[in-house]
């Protein structure tokens, strides 16, 4: 931890888990700033924080235990108040570092003059010394492109002042964490709400290095994120892939596997015969394995000593119980993640492109239909209409579809074939 602030503000835009549990408490931890700020719509969290002092609580799961940190204080702002807005406006104008931790890039244009791009735009009209760099932490790895266009066209500046004064770069957060509501978990557990009176709490793991890409700065220039865990990569697409193929679908896998068999937490699998060495498989020798084919070499992840450590220290993390992820969780909204580009149709996509065979991602994606349609476990039923359904805004090839179709129909088959307790041997 630096023992003395540095000159400029971050901004940080929502005060979910991943902002207040990761931007804002390590611009806190750090003291990388002379001030922090976070802009949040929901006027009774706002109120708690600010009668709070500007205090709050983030819960942090370690291998071995809980640790709660009262952190700030930060100065929490509402752009739907006139006030609150004019002051958001100045505080990017004088911020070095922003970030959007919002629910989805469509929120980027939601609230008219209120929006995040309409607040951004603003502030990009001022003079700088060096652009603001703007981290979007939203789960789309165009999110930074989505975020700068619409910036870009509110503002109406030519593109070499747009890119002189601000600038947006993607990130790949592999942080697990999570909103806890319900109050008898939150007081079981021992966590603290995120402000006295607030009605959720936020927990996160302690795992902090997020990788970045590199932004634009002037002809010259040299940048370096305040956040000391954050790395910058020139190209984040391989690794925005290792992230949804490997950490993504792995995840989902155990999650889906998990409900099979009654569990309500993601730890239980701990103690499920075969489950952590099927989840190590499947993230070593199939998604792992295509990965390596298509990125050999481009870094020391993507090399069979480089996955396999990732693999060694990404299961027990899954598997954290002081994380006490919930099955139903993890397993939510199983329509995306059987995706045409999603954790699991896609990641059998990427195993035909590749030669690799994933059995284990096939089951995985026959045991996120049935979720999605129970009926699918006791009938004799093909999946393809369902399947079909999911895929047909993607337009994907006939003889593609068909080919990941038939892996996930014979993982359907297992499915129905072999007992519960034999799905992870």
């Amino acid at each position: 931890m630096s023992s003395a602030k540095r000159d400029g503000i971050f901004t940080g835009f929502g005060f979910g888990a991943i902002q207040a549990g990761l931007f804002t408490l390590e611009a806190l931890r750090e003291n990388a700033f002379e001030q922090v700020v976070v802009c949040e719509i929901s006027g009774t969290l706002v109120e708690r924080v600010r009668a709070n002092n500007g205090l709050f609580s983030v819960n942090i799961a370690h291998p071995d235990g809980i640790e709660t940190m009262k952190l700030g204080p930060i100065d929490i702002l509402n752009p739907e108040s006139a006030t609150d807005r004019e002051l958001i406006v100045d505080k990017l104008r004088r911020s070095r570092e922003a970030a959007t931790a919002v629910p989805s890039v469509d929120v980027y244009t939601a609230g008219g003059p209120d929006s995040i791009h309409q607040l951004l735009a603003e502030a990009s009209l001022a003079e700088r010394n060096a652009p603001l760099v703007v981290y979007t932490a939203e789960n789309d790895n165009r999110a930074a492109e989505l975020l700068a266009g619409a910036v870009r066209g509110a503002a109406e500046l030519p593109e070499d002042d747009f890119n002189r004064k601000i600038s947006f770069v993607n990130t790949v957060i592999a942080k697990m964490s999570g909103v806890i509501t319900a109050p008898e978990e939150i007081a079981s557990r021992g966590l603290e709400t995120l402000a006295p009176g607030h009605d959720s709490a936020i927990l996160v793991e302690e795992f902090n290095r997020i990788l970045i890409s590199t932004p634009r700065v002037p002809p010259g220039g040299d940048w370096q994120p305040s956040f000391s865990t954050f790395e910058t990569r020139e190209d984040l697409l391989p690794f925005e892939e290792a992230k949804l193929h490997g950490h993504n679908g792995v995840h989902a896998m155990g999650a889906y596997l998990a409900e099979l068999l009654g569990r309500t937490r993601m730890d239980e699998l701990g103690s499920v015969p075969g489950a952590i060495d099927c989840l190590h498989g499947a993230l070593v020798d199939e998604s792992g394995a295509a990965l390596l084919k298509k990125y050999g070499g481009i870094d020391e992840l993507f090399t069979p000593a480089g996955f396999a450590r990732h693999a060694e220290e990404l299961i027990p993390r899954m598997l954290n119980p002081h994380l006490g992820d919930l099955v139903a969780r993890v397993a939510r909204d199983p329509g995306r993640k059987l995706g045409w580009n999603d954790r699991l149709a896609g990641t059998l996509r990427l195993g035909l492109e590749t030669g690799i065979d994933m059995p284990r991602f096939a089951l995985a994606a026959a045991a996120a239909l049935a979720y999605l349609d129970p009926s699918l476990k006791n009938s004799a039923d093909t999946p393809r209409p369902i399947l079909e359904s999911l895929w047909k805004k993607d337009t994907p090839a006939a003889t593609e579809a068909a080919a990941v179709c038939s892996l996930i129909e014979a993982g359907l088959e297992r499915l129905r074939t072999i007992p519960p307790d034999h799905l992870f041997t």
